[in-house]
């Protein structure tokens, strides 16, 4: 057996009512590239934890959401200018961002922050970017920062990005 999943058996995987394992690691960027992002086998417990403990839950509130960056091989994390060392890497991240939209992202950090267990919780490019996610069985530190177009990191307080940002959308 293969150690790792490739993104066509991926597309037979299913993670939840809702998600399947190809959007985790399908990237536009890997395929121009001709990088295989095929995930390890190991991360698919990862991967699993994060859709039942934070995507499904989103994804029943809000309705539809889109994997904007799911697992990142280490040569995709370099191509893309992040790190090896970033949660994508090792199936504990993923960047989300609502199909509606009348959803505002502010809305969605306020979810996930009250109601869901997390390790890291970013809102990048705030307000007009995405949420970045993470979660890790028995390590959801509840860490929250928001990342600017300089891609400085700040950490914040919900109370922070609902006094600024509730009214944008």
């Amino acid at each position: 057996m293969n150690d790792k999943i490739s993104l066509e058996e991926a597309k037979s995987i299913r993670l939840s009512r809702n998600f399947t394992l190809d959007e985790f690691i399908k990237s536009d960027v890997a395929m121009r590239k001709g990088i295989d992002n095929s995930i390890p086998r190991k991360y698919l417990i990862r991967l699993q934890y994060l859709v039942t403990t934070v995507l499904q839950p989103i994804r029943d509130v809000f309705g539809p959401i889109r994997i904007t960056s799911g697992y990142r091989c280490p040569e995709l994390a370099i191509a893309i200018g992040s790190t090896i060392h970033s949660n994508h890497t090792y199936g504990l991240a993923v960047d989300i961002e609502p199909h509606n939209g009348n959803t505002r992202l502010s809305s969605i950090l306020e979810y996930i922050h009250n109601n869901l267990e997390y390790k890291e919780l970013i809102g990048e490019y705030f307000p007009n970017g995405w949420v970045h996610v993470a979660a890790e069985n028995g390590n959801n530190k509840k860490v929250l920062k928001l990342k600017d177009s300089t891609h400085n990191y700040e950490l914040v307080t919900l109370e922070d990005i609902m006094g600024s940002y509730s009214t944008v959308a």
